[in-house]
């Protein structure tokens, strides 16, 4: 009830079989089949239950959105692209391309033509006078994990410190802001993963540092965190010298991996505290990480199996991409102006102006 707007429609959405999201690790799911079948009824679920509200509150604008495809991207995008390259061979056109299909590769495919089926039912249902069809990211293959902490440990730019008791951490972190309740719930139940996210490293002697899902490293300064690293030309000097190491390192090189400074060009932008000084320019089949060695590869790439009991991450073959798709109905196309930003934010500032005409 927590999630709808009226709270009445909790009882209509769970007897349409609504689902709200589903994460592969969190959902205790180990079976590829059962995956499948779940995320094939999400999405037709998801369609019927817009369906049914937009016809029930005579809705002016609908926002649907289909998250749950991307289990499979990030589990299964080896998968994906051997699908993709089967498919331009002209010998498996002429044998057949779905008799050369595996049970994984078959399901993959059938509920990429379940979601068409489904856009297809809500468009020819609900006939709307303008549309966007848009993700708020891409998809790429994770082939290489890196992790930049590992490099600047190498280069004496970041020290550990020992792991405090657990309890002697939560005390010091969570004291003045958490529940005794809550806080208590967490010393039993949180992972040792938890616990280095909070204490990595030495906070007043590591000049630099990256973190996991974050495409780039900051610099630790004295202005925005509690560093030796001094604004200006200081910091300029030492992301210069870090984007100089890690662009002629042999293992960078090997896997075209090249970063560049990033957060120097855009400190006029509304949220320039919390950009990173330097930033990955590719290839995108690259995964930060906080563990391991600076580069290793992703032994997870390959042919999925039945079982996935072995699966350790959500991110498994692939990751999300930089490049995401942006589709409009061609009514909108006079409502784009030449100033629109060349990143995803143009999209509402194109809803906004349709809002308005």
């Amino acid at each position: 009830p927590e999630l709808c707007w009226p709270r009445s429609l909790a009882e209509k959405l769970d007897g349409i079989g609504y689902v709200p999201d589903l994460r592969l690790k969190t959902s205790g799911i180990e079976s590829f089949s059962k995956l499948m079948d779940s995320l094939d009824k999400i999405v037709q679920t998801r369609a019927d239950a817009f369906l049914s509200l937009v016809e029930e509150f005579s809705v002016d604008v609908g926002f649907l959105c289909f998250r749950v495809t991307t289990d499979i991207q990030y589990l299964a995008m080896s998968e994906i692209e051997s699908i993709l390259s089967m498919r331009d061979m002209p010998e498996v056109r002429q044998e057949g391309f779905s008799e050369k299909l595996s049970e994984v590769q078959r399901r993959i495919v059938e509920h990429y033509r379940i979601l068409d089926g489904c856009i297809r039912k809500v468009f020819e249902t609900l006939r709307p006078s303008g549309h966007i069809i848009t993700s708020d990211h891409g998809a790429s293959r994770y082939l290489h994990s890196i992790n930049f902490d590992r490099f600047l440990q190498e280069e004496g730019l970041q020290f550990s410190i020992e792991q405090q008791p657990l309890k002697s951490l939560l005390r010091k972190v969570w004291r003045n802001f958490l529940p005794k309740s809550f806080v208590e719930k967490v010393k039993e139940s949180a992972s040792s993963s938890v616990i280095r996210s909070v204490n990595r490293f030495n906070v007043k002697s590591t000049k630099a540092f990256g973190h996991t899902y974050s495409r780039g490293i900051y610099i630790n300064d004295s202005e925005r965190f509690v560093g030796p690293i001094r604004p200006g030309k200081d910091l300029d000097h030492l992301v210069d010298e870090i984007v100089s190491k890690i662009n002629s390192d042999p293992r960078s090189k090997e896997i075209g991996l090249e970063v560049k400074p990033y957060r120097r060009y855009h400190m006029d932008s509304r949220f320039a505290d919390i950009l990173a000084d330097i930033l990955i320019v590719g290839p995108d089949t690259n995964f930060v990480t906080g563990e391991g060695d600076f580069i290793s590869r992703n032994m997870g790439y390959g042919p999925i199996e039945e079982d996935l009991s072995h699966v350790k991450s959500d991110m498994h073959s692939g990751q999300k991409g930089r490049h995401p798709i942006c589709f409009l109905s061609r009514n909108l196309e006079d409502l784009i102006d030449a100033s629109d930003p060349d990143n995803l934010t143009f999209v509402y500032h194109l809803v906004a102006r349709s809002l308005k005409s």
